[in-house]
């Protein structure tokens, strides 16, 4: 019984071993056909699909892959073969087959196939695949995307290839399949593994991209794979059997003139194994440097260059490193048979000038190297083996200069009898081109026409360069010449030179050069000035006269006492050592009209009575390595103090300059505080550098009077004190704020005030703040001529007063902190197109009249936060036209201003002219609803048209497309005048109108539908010159054309009833609006309705490019609760939500508050959603 159940045990694992045995090659991806390989570079056209039995072209499988489509490309094996179809363009189930001459494939959900090509890249590189792609057949919505994958060798998973994508076309125009579409030229470059592989096949596979509906065909053609040959061989570098000379001439000028400098020889297939039974061809060489070249910029001395094998020559570029033989000529030049050998042999040529080298190229080698990765064969022929590198020697080609000339180097200058001629006179021995023969051995001499010290006299020679250092001549005489002389050289004739008398303390004194103030070749001196020599002394204060010229810069370096000193514009004096004394001579002691630097710590001595005068142009540069001190100088109209370099106050610092600049590089991270001695300034104060700390004017009461402009640059922090006592600047011209400059007030309880006459420029960057607890801190506009101001930041309590009787015009926005003031004494602070904002809590004006109002001539408004107490806007824009405004409701910022007339339209169309206050309150809320606001606005007589009743007056809001008349009643107060209006709870435009001003009071229009007609119907409660009703209507709500003109009833104080049918809408949304028309030809527009013969969810948004309401205009009311919503396209935030009832037909929303930019209006009206955008402008 045992053996019996051990052999059924037996008998059930040899069949599970057999049934395993046959499923496994299935399940490991053995069960296709792998094509065989296709040699590169490979095409096929798919010409040979054609007949009623059709094959796979060599090279190509079809095959079928286990799982179904999805977004992703399928990388599993193929699971097994797929048989080719023969012209299968109709089906909808997965196949590969003919196409009509192509070789199409489609995939199905569940079902997946593609079409295999397999290639051999053995000794190729740079594998490129092309081919066409097209549509075969497309019925539905169905988008899906046709790529491509490779494997290397024939078995493992696929990977996806990076481009050659391609999706089908989605207009359903071929559902029949029995053409192509969309055809378009794919390429794609296989990754460097592909490259040299007996083996890598490559696939066209498919993956869902979107959409529904039946799958959709694709097709390829003109398939290509191509790639580039690597190359082969083992060609070698040989040094050639020519001789390279030891020198090269430095006359050698000449192409024709060259000889052999370098040589190689080059065989074919010399390395191991040499079998390829292939040509070398060579396309370029380069050679560069060698080991021991001297010269690192061969294009200083080498001209050209030659490479001939003997019977083909060519010449190259010479570069600094490289001589680069380009395109040469593989079958010529470039070629060496089959395992033949070829000699090459580089010439070059030298230039005429050697430029920098020239007094050193003498012995220098030349030294040529070539390897084998400084040649480019083409990849037809045979390659270089590696490692071989030739180098034509550091003992060759070295550069051999022969002197035949004296040249001058350092030619004769004028001097002083008995005065050694400096700077010394140097001859160099050059050959024909100018170049230093660095070996010349025999002496040079020199002899002169004047009464020389040891005529003839012999120089020092080293290097190619004789050197005189001790030419004397011992009577003075005019037109003196040497003659340097040296065997076997053309001699050198010099420049024609004076001997003078020397130098004399009391000459004049002149700089020739820039130097230091106590060597004599920095100056040139004279008994005239007129006649000048080299100076044998240096300038004292015994000189008559000393003048630094431009561009000269003298470096006083030690103790000096000088006179009668002239630095002129463009020249400078800089005392970097030791103590500069002034004396007091005659006439002045000092004047600057260039620059005088102190880069010392301690100030210049001044003898009694001696003055320093700084003129127009001048500059005096404080430069020292700490605090430093100032010399009191003499600063006239256009001088300049700068401080370069101060770590602390500098001494002396309170005078009275003209321009100041402060742009010290070692401010550092401290304060430096000026401790109130900086007091005038009669022409511009310019901040240009505090390092990363400040700068402080005060510590204690004081105040500085800046004469011209003041200027802050980028980065700056100017403070006005500590707070131990008041500070103020009193400016006359401009405040330029630059960048991120910052001027703080006060730091402390002290109050810091700013009283401008000019300009405020501040950058967008820039802060304007204090640091201080007190609540006084005032920036005054005081000019006497319009001023102008753009504002940076504001971020802590700063007030503002406007004195300027021609007024201040804004520049910018400006936001005023919480507690800060704004006091309106004398002109105007015009806006035009920029905002006053001051929400913020605790803000305030003081004053407001008509002779200082904020002036609302542009599109900029006063923003204030109003709740349950009366807040002042003190504005106007021709005249001064105040509101009040009180708000019962929830507390919001609004903003007003003022405009100087009433259009039809609330902010368009024409003006009336009559009966009413020639002025509109523009107003608008932040945030939409919760106010009940009591507004009050105020006018002259001078403000009041024609016809005005001021006792039968109502304070009138535009809204809905129309004007809202509120109850008549009398004005307030004797002049000015004021009129009322309560309940507020949305904002518009708003007006005081007399009764009878709005020629046609409009009770309402509407538009019905009745059947395939528009139905329009409207009320008026009175009429005055009522001429006639224009109907017109508009296909997109922005053209509109008049239908028909219907006759008003001219005056009328009853209601009357209007009529028109429209017997023809157009299809789609048809926008109506009534033209009312006086008998003047004044006109005003109703608002617009709308009416649609589609579906309910059609509506329109009124107007399209809006600033304070717009309006939904649905086509047909709504038949159970829809939702609008209302979104900001830029952000995609939603902003607002409104539930529309059932029967809504249509809906105003406030967007005055809302920033400018475009906008999304949806609207979802059961399951239907419908999106219309609109514009917001300001």
């Amino acid at each position: 019984m045992i053996t019996y159940n051990l052999k059924m045990m037996m008998m059930k694992y040899l069949k599970l071993i057999l049934v395993f045995g046959l499923l496994t090659p299935a399940f490991l991806g053995w069960g296709q056909t792998n094509p065989s390989p296709q040699n590169l570079p490979y095409s096929q056209d798919f010409s040979s699909l054609t007949g009623s039995s059709p094959a796979y072209p060599a090279g190509f499988q079809g095959w079928d892959i286990s799982g179904n489509l999805s977004s992703s490309y399928p990388t599993a094996a193929p699971s097994g073969d797929r048989a080719i179809t023969v012209n299968n363009n109709t089906t909808t189930s997965r196949h590969v087959g003919d196409f009509f001459g192509k070789m199409g494939v489609m995939s199905t959900g569940s079902s997946m196939v593609t079409i295999c090509l397999a290639i051999n890249t053995t000794n190729n590189t740079n594998i490129q695949v092309a081919f066409d792609a097209m549509t075969q057949r497309t019925e539905d919505t169905r988008q899906n995307e046709l790529g491509l994958q490779y494997r290397i060798g024939t078995s493992g998973t696929f990977t996806d290839v990076s481009s050659g994508q391609y999706q089908n076309q989605m207009t359903p125009t071929n559902t029949t399949g029995t053409g192509s579409v969309k055809i378009e030229v794919k390429t794609a470059t296989l990754p460097s593994a592909c490259d040299n592989q007996s083996v890598v096949q490559i696939r066209w596979v498919i993956r869902d991209v979107s959409g529904s509906g039946a799958r959709p065909g694709f097709a390829i053609d003109n398939v290509s794979v191509t790639g580039t040959p690597i190359s082969s061989g083992t060609s070698t570098i040989a040094a050639g059997a020519g001789a390279e000379p030891s020198t090269i001439s430095s006359l050698t000028n000449m192409q024709g003139a060259t000889s052999l400098n370098f040589d190689i020889d080059i065989q074919d297939d010399g390395g191991t194994p040499g079998t390829d039974a292939l040509d070398t061809k060579i396309t370029q060489m380069v050679f560069a440097q060698g080991t021991g070249n001297d010269i690192s910029d061969w294009t200083k001395v080498i001209a050209g260059a030659e490479l001939t094998d003997g019977t083909n020559t060519m010449t190259g570029t010479v570069a600094a490193s490289t001589i680069t033989f380009s395109a040469i000529n593989p079958n010529t030049l470039g070629l060496i048979a089959d395992n033949a050998t070829k000699n090459y042999i580089l010439k070059v040529w030298l230039k005429t000038d050697f430029g920098t080298e020239k007094t050193t190229a003498d012995g220098k080698n030349l030294v040529f190297r070539i390897q084998n990765t400084n040649i480019t064969v083409d990849n037809t022929g045979s390659g270089f083996a590696t490692g071989q590198d030739q180098n034509s020697g550091s003992s060759n080609n070295a550069i051999d200069v022969v002197a035949t000339v004296l040249a001058y180097v350092q030619n004769a200058t004028t001097v002083a009898n008995n005065a050694v001629m400096t700077p010394a006179v140097t001859l160099s021995t050059n050959d024909a081109n100018g170049n230093r023969d660095l070996g010349w051995a025999t002496s040079v001499t020199i002899s002169s026409t004047g009464t020389l010290t040891g005529d003839p006299v012999t120089g020092t020679l080293s290097n190619g360069v004789a050197t005189f250092n001790s030419l004397t001549h011992t009577v003075a005489q005019t037109g003196r010449q040497l003659t340097a002389s040296s065997t076997g050289l053309t001699s050198a004739m010099s420049d024609l030179f004076d001997v003078n008398n020397a130098s004399s303390a009391t000459d004049h004194f002149r700089s020739k050069a820039t130097g230091n103030w106590n060597a004599v070749g920095t100056w040139e001196s004279s008994t005239d000035g007129m006649t000048w020599i080299n100076a044998t002394l240096t300038p004292t204060s015994t000189a008559n006269t000393i003048t630094v010229l431009s561009p000269n810069t003298v470096t006083i370096p030690a103790d000096v006492t000088i006179d009668q000193v002239t630095i002129e514009s463009g020249a400078m004096v800089d005392v970097t050592g030791g103590t500069l004394t002034v004396a007091n001579g005659t006439g002045d002691d000092m004047v600057v009209n260039g620059i005088i630097k102190n880069s010392t710590n301690t100030a210049f001595t001044l003898n009694s009575g001696a003055v320093i005068k700084v003129t127009s142009g001048g500059k005096y540069q404080h430069n020292p390595t700490v605090a430093g001190s100032i010399t009191a100088m003499t600063w006239e109209t256009g001088s300049t103090c700068e401080i370069l370099k101060a770590s602390a106050i500098p001494g002396g610092l309170n005078q009275n300059y003209y321009n100041f600049i402060w742009d010290s590089s070692t401010h550092g991270a401290t304060t430096i505080n000026l401790t109130s001695n900086l007091k005038t300034i009669n022409g511009d104060f310019t901040v240009k550098n505090t390092g990363t700390g400040k700068l402080r004017i005060a510590s204690s009461d004081n105040t500085l009077n800046v004469k011209g402009n003041m200027t802050q640059e980028t980065g700056t922090y100017l403070d006005l004190g500590n707070g131990s006592g008041s500070s103020t600047i009193n400016i006359d011209g401009n405040l330029t704020l630059n960048g991120t400059a910052t001027l703080d007030l006060m730091i402390g309880a002290a109050v810091g005030t700013i009283n401008l006459k000019g300009n405020l420029v501040a950058a967008s960057g820039s802060t304007i703040t204090e640091s201080g607890s007190s609540t006084a801190h005032l920036f005054a506009f005081i000019g006497t001529s319009a001023q102008t101001a753009s504002f940076g930041n504001l971020p802590e309590r700063v007030n503002f007063e406007i004195n300027c009787s021609p007024g201040v015009e804004l520049q910018s926005n400006i936001t005023l902190k919480s507690s800060a003031n704004l006091k309106l004494t004398s002109g105007w602070l015009t806006l035009g197109n920029y905002d006053l904002d001051m929400s913020s809590s605790g803000t305030s004006i003081t004053g407001g009249s008509t002779t200082s109002y904020i002036k609302t001539n542009g599109t900029g408004v006063l923003k204030r936060t109003v709740g349950n107490a009366d807040v002042s806007y003190p504005v106007g824009n021709a005249a001064y036209n105040p509101a009040i405004l009180k708000n019962a409701g929830t507390s919001d910022i609004y903003s007003l201003r003022v405009a100087d007339d009433v259009l039809t339209n609330g902010d368009s169309g024409p003006a009336l002219t009559e009966k009413v206050v020639d002025r509109t309150w523009y107003i608008t809320e932040a945030n939409t609803g919760g106010s009940i606001v009591e507004a009050t606005f105020q006018w002259a007589a001078s403000d009041e048209l024609s016809g005005f009743v001021r006792s039968l007056c109502n304070v009138a809001h535009y809204t809905g497309g129309t004007w809202n008349e509120g109850t008549n009643g009398a004005a307030s107060g004797s002049g000015p005048y004021t009129r009322k209006r309560t309940g507020i709870t949305t904002f518009s435009p708003f007006a005081v109108i007399g009764q009878g001003a709005l020629p046609v009071e409009l009770s309402y229009f509407r538009a019905l539908k009745s059947g395939n007609t528009a139905l329009l119907e409207w009320q008026t409660l009175s009429e005055l010159n009522n001429a006639y009703f224009g109907i017109e209507r508009s296909n997109d709500g922005i053209n509109y054309h008049e239908l028909v003109q219907m006759a008003g009833t001219g005056n009328s104080n009853t209601a009357i009833n209007y009529h028109y049918t429209d017997t023809h809408p157009a299809p789609g949304i048809n926008y109506y609006r009534l033209r009312q028309v006086d008998t003047d030809g004044r006109y005003s527009y109703s608002p617009v309705r709308s009416l649609s013969y589609g579906s309910a969810k059609d509506f329109s948004v009124i107007p399209t490019i809006a600033h304070s309401d717009i309006r939904i205009e649905l086509s047909s009311p709504v038949e159970t609760d829809a939702r609008i919503e209302l979104i900001e396209v830029s952000t995609g935030r939603l902003l607002q939500t409104v539930t529309l009832e059932s029967g809504t037909d249509s809906h105003t929303i406030a967007v005055s508050h809302l920033p400018a930019g475009m906008y999304f209006i949806k609207l979802q009206n059961g399951h239907e959603l419908t999106t219309k955008r609109f514009v917001v402008v300001k």
